[in-house]
């Protein structure tokens, strides 16, 4: 696997999250200005964005990977830098019916909390 970075968010990522999220450019624009300053990130791959995470309060991680971009390991490197970025005492809000987030966090061994 080729160069995988993970970067801050920025208000010119809103056409990537609103492609992933089905919503306009402007509701995550608006996000976007709202969540700026937190621990939100953008993962790229070759440049091109395939994920976000956050670090949210009590250091709960978060990650999505975009549709045409799942089962090649992304979800995991998303999940291991922002682990790696928030410093341990990690968990995970996961609907049980994630399979593939939940293997994710176990692999990176932190708890998950399901939905």
């Amino acid at each position: 696997m080729g160069p995988f970075s993970l970067r801050a968010m920025q208000k010119e990522d809103a056409a990537f999250l609103a492609e992933m999220s089905g919503t306009s450019v402007e509701v995550q624009s608006k996000w976007i200005e709202e969540m700026l300053g937190k621990k939100m990130f953008i993962g790229e791959f070759e440049g091109k964005a395939v994920s976000w995470g956050a670090i949210d309060e009590g250091n709960e991680l978060r990650w999505v990977v975009t549709p045409d971009e799942r089962k090649k390991g992304y979800g995991l490197l998303t999940g291991k830098e922002l682990l790696r970025r928030a410093g341990g005492g990690c968990f995970a809000r996961i609907r049980r019916d994630n399979a593939a987030s939940i293997r994710i966090a176990e692999k990176l061994g932190i708890c998950v909390r399901g939905i």
